[in-house]
């Protein structure tokens, strides 16, 4: 819940952002991760289930600063400039900031968040 004059704070749910992935001397994961791992947003007040989306190369290792697209779960207060972090589980997994908010999802793609694998590519490959 955010208590703010009304107008003043903007809904997001799909931002860009610049983050920095902690390695595993840091506390972090020792593996490096791909597009489509689910992890928690925490910023503030609030946190919410979000999507990761890397969209300049294949996966992100640990201890690298990294450009991101994260698709949340339903929209959250947001404005460029804001920082969160991430987490999986116990572990805090990167810390962030908002560097670009992206135009809403549509509900389909809302409902694509929770979608897995193989109806990703099931899509995917009826759509070509």
């Amino acid at each position: 819940m955010v208590m703010a004059k009304p107008g003043t704070v903007k809904n997001y749910d799909h931002i860009e952002s610049q983050v920095y992935i902690l390695s595993k001397e840091e506390g972090g994961r020792p593996k490096p991760f791909t597009s489509f791992i689910q992890m928690q947003m925490f910023c503030r007040t609030w946190d919410c289930a979000a999507q990761v989306v890397v969209p300049d190369k294949e996966m992100v290792m640990p201890g690298e600063d990294s450009k991101l697209i994260l698709k949340m779960m339903r929209p959250m207060v947001l404005e460029e400039g804001q920082r969160f972090t991430l987490r999986d589980g116990s572990q805090t997994l990167g810390t962030g900031v908002v560097t670009k908010t992206l135009p809403m999802l549509s509900e389909a793609d809302r409902q694509g968040l929770t979608e897995g694998k193989k109806a990703r590519e099931k899509k995917a490959s009826q759509a070509n």
